[in-house]
């Protein structure tokens, strides 16, 4: 299966009135050349199973204050609104079609493991946005605004990096036609195999952690 894409160039476009007309956005005409949201697709396996920390119900126990000044936890172990590990299967064959499509967890009643599974699909749905760009306004709560922000500034670096790969490959493949006019060979890098999608992907799988701990 082909590894998904993800843009790391997720900019408003720019192009203005003039390019609507000139027929940029009719979906089938790439933006102008000089558009900020020109898209910059990077490789990024898409993870088939996720864990988040969750809390299964609210804290109905006052010696959880106890509870926490002894070991630094907020909550009793026993507690439900203690945080803890579901994991998740995801599906989909891109990013955009990734969902969360089962839980595991034994847990004690049905309301607890419908609990766990609401909030897994929310925290995926919260990673899918912050991976592909979408629904950033809806956003209010300071953990969520600092995600954004660190998510702009990667992606912001990792579309710097990816333009430099492509001049770099370009200057290797005129190399290339050059050598080939003398009969010999030149060793090329796999385009495939950019710096760049090693680090989007050690990012989505540390956002991913970040989200599961919210």
């Amino acid at each position: 299966m082909t590894t998904p894409r993800i843009n790391v160039n997720p900019k408003p476009c720019n192009c203005g009135h003039a390019a609507w007309l000139a027929g940029h956005h009719n979906g089938m005409v790439k933006h102008s050349d000089t558009c900020s949201s020109a898209t910059l697709l990077l490789r990024c396996p898409l993870p088939r199973s996720v864990t988040f920390m969750v809390r299964l119900g609210e804290c109905k126990q006052v010696r959880c204050i106890g509870s926490a000044r002894r070991d630094g936890h907020a909550h009793a172990l026993d507690c439900p609104a203690h945080p803890v590990a579901v994991s998740c299967s995801i599906s989909g064959k891109t990013w955009e079609e990734s969902a969360v499509i089962e839980v595991d967890g034994d847990y004690a009643s049905g309301a607890a493991f419908l609990t766990a599974q609401r909030a897994c699909v929310e925290r995926w749905a919260l990673v899918k946005a912050l991976v592909l760009g979408h629904g950033d306004a809806q956003w209010k709560t300071e953990a969520t605004v600092r995600l954004v922000e660190q998510r702009d500034a990667v992606y912001a670096a990792l579309a710097d990096m990816a333009r430099a790969e492509e001049a770099a490959l370009a200057a290797q493949r005129l190399i290339a036609t050059h050598f080939l006019q003398t009969r010999e060979r030149v060793h090329m890098s796999n385009p495939e195999e950019r710096p760049s999608a090693g680090y989007l992907q050690a990012f989505v799988e540390r956002l991913i952690e970040q989200v599961g701990a919210l």
